[in-house]
């Protein structure tokens, strides 16, 4: 087999396995090895006279009168791992089939691809690596337990329920619907919210303060599971549902209005008071049987009974007797008063005597109402009597002769 092999000049081909070159007359062997001088496709050794003089020489062995006969060693078959070639000179020999392939570790139906000492693995599309080992699912990109499948070099990932997003990234938690510090956790394909004490509903969103308790315009804050309210001036109660109108205080059907941090009483008419406790007009404030009118607030007027004045009736008008020697006093409305006078007296108050004066019989009268005397003429002139009584008859009363 020596004399078969033939320095090459450049003729490589392209064809370098040992398959094709079973396969195909025109394979060239190529690539010796240098160091133990064989060549790498058909094991044959160098003949002495062949030396490699250069690294960067390529040598080959013709193979091209071979001829493809499976059972040309027949019936003497060759050994496992050989293969039987009809070769130069019709000299059938047995050829070293083993190649890098034999044991190659290539995956997922990859194709195994011998070079010198070596082989690399073409991989189907989809899958990379060394060994065509690695899938576009290999990293793992699928999240949260989802399943990655892939066509070609892309992936899908197919989400557990509950999860989404290209890489299933995304849970019912991602948009954080749990609000007010609520903790969120996958459910299924739901989230469930574990609020914080005092909070409540689906997403937390209810507090104690939801369904607005505070009344009056109270603030609401959340106190652990509860509430509390700020009440405004003059409110109170859990609720700010207590204003100072709230016990009733106004009496007497009065109206009760809030006022600041009090309260102030809208009396009805004859009472009064901070609380309408006080009644103009009572048993006691119009004396003697007058009769009480209340007039607002705490004032009122009396109709006071005939011979009786004053705000609450309490004077007569002849309580005072004011008709002096033995005259009766007669009321005649409000203060006023007549007085009747016995015989011999007269005025107002019949205080003032009636004068006997001897001589002709003529009367000069003076009113009582105007204050003036009565004289009885007997039997006397007028001149003498003006002159003797001077002083005593006032100067307008005129004589009134009988």
């Amino acid at each position: 087999m020596e004399s078969f092999v033939v320095k090459a000049s450049d003729l490589t081909g392209p064809k370098g396995c040992v398959r094709e070159c079973m396969m195909y007359t025109d394979c060239n062997a190529v690539n010796f090895d240098m160091t133990r001088s064989y060549c790498e496709l058909l094991d044959v050794v160098l003949s002495d006279d062949e030396t490699i003089n250069n690294s960067n020489e390529v040598y080959f062995s013709n193979i091209s009168d071979w001829t493809k006969d499976e059972d040309a060693c027949w019936p003497n078959n060759c050994p496992p791992k050989t293969r039987c070639i009809v070769g130069y000179g019709n000299l059938n020999i047995c050829i070293p089939f083993e190649t890098p392939c034999d044991n190659n570790l290539c995956k997922n139906d990859a194709v195994c691809i011998n070079s010198v000492k070596d082989y690399s693995c073409r991989c189907l599309p989809g899958f990379y690596g060394q060994y065509c080992e690695l899938t576009p699912c290999s990293s793992g990109p699928c999240k949260n337990d989802g399943t990655c499948t892939f066509s070609g070099p892309v992936y899908t990932c197919t989400c557990k329920p509950g999860y989404y997003g290209n890489i299933c990234q995304f849970t019912p938690c991602h948009v954080g619907p749990c609000v007010n510090n609520g903790t969120c956790s996958v459910s299924g394909s739901t989230y469930s919210c574990a609020c914080p004490l005092g909070y409540y509903g689906t997403d937390c969103e209810f507090s104690p303060c939801h369904v607005g308790p505070c009344e009056n315009d109270g603030t609401c804050s959340v106190s652990g599971s509860t509430y509390s309210c700020a009440c405004t001036l003059g409110y109170y109660g859990t609720d700010c549902e207590f204003t100072p109108c709230h016990e009733g205080p106004c009496e007497n059907n009065g109206i009760c209005s809030v006022s600041g941090s009090t309260y102030s009483c809208a009396c009805t008419l004859g009472y009064y008071g901070t609380d309408c406790e006080l009644k103009a007009c009572n048993k006691n404030t119009c004396q003697n049987g007058g009769t009480c009118t209340a007039t607002g607030g705490s004032n009122y007027e009396c109709a006071c009974p005939f011979g009786w004045y004053t705000s609450t009736c309490n004077k007569h008008a002849c309580e005072d007797e004011p008709c002096a020697n033995g005259g009766t006093c007669e009321p005649t409305g409000g203060s006023d008063y007549i007085c009747v006078c016995q015989t011999g007296w007269f005025g107002k108050t019949c205080d003032r005597e009636t004068v006997k004066v001897f001589g002709r019989e003529n009367d000069i009268s003076c009113g009582p109402a105007e204050g003036r005397l009565r004289v009885q003429w007997i039997g006397a002139p007028e001149s003498l009597i003006r002159n003797e009584m001077k002083s005593k008859i006032p100067k307008n009363c005129k004589a009134k002769t009988a």
